[in-house]
C-alpha cells in the first residue's frame, strides 16, 4: 500500500454518531482516500500516542475511515487540523520505513549474489 490522505468533506454532510467514550461524546467520521496497510496504522497509532496536543481525544482507524471523538464543547475544526497533522506525520514516517525496508532488501540481495558468486568460484 502506501501513503493515505484525508478526503475533503462537506461539514454539513460529515457523518457523526454518538460515542460511548463519555457522556457528551460523538465520533466524527473522516474518510481516507484508501485503506491503509497495517504498518501505516501502527505508525498512526504511535503518532497519536506520542502527540502533545493538549485536547487529544481518541482517534480510531477502521478500513478507510478515521473516527475522531469529540464533543459539543470541543473545537472540532481544530481537532480535524490536528488529525491532518497526524496523517501527514504518519505518511512521512511510512516513507522512511519504506526506504529502510528497500535498503535492507537491497543489501540482502547484494549479499546473496555475493554468496552465490563465492560458491560458484569454488566450483572452478
Amino acid at each position: 500500500m502506501g501513503k493515505v490522505n484525508l478526503k475533503p468533506f462537506d461539514p454539513d454532510k460529515l457523518k457523526m454518531y454518538k460515542s460511548d467514550e463519555f457522556e457528551e461524546a460523538y465520533t466524527a467520521e473522516l474518510e481516507l482516500d484508501s485503506v491503509p496497510d497495517d504498518v501505516w496504522v501502527q505508525i498512526f497509532v504511535n503518532e497519536h500516542q506520542t502527540s502533545i496536543y493538549n485536547m487529544k481525544r481518541p482517534v480510531s482507524v477502521s478500513g478507510n475511515k478515521l473516527g475522531v471523538v469529540t464533543s459539543t464543547h470541543d473545537n472540532l475544526k481544530e481537532e480535524i487540523e490536528w488529525v491532518k497533522g497526524l496523517v501527514n506525520a504518519t505518511n512521512q514516517r511510512w516513507e522512511q520505513y519504506k526506504r529502510q525496508v528497500e535498503q535492507r532488501e537491497e543489501r540482502k540481495t547484494t549479499k546473496e549474489e555475493e554468496d552465490k558468486r563465492k560458491l560458484r568460484d569454488k566450483l572452478k
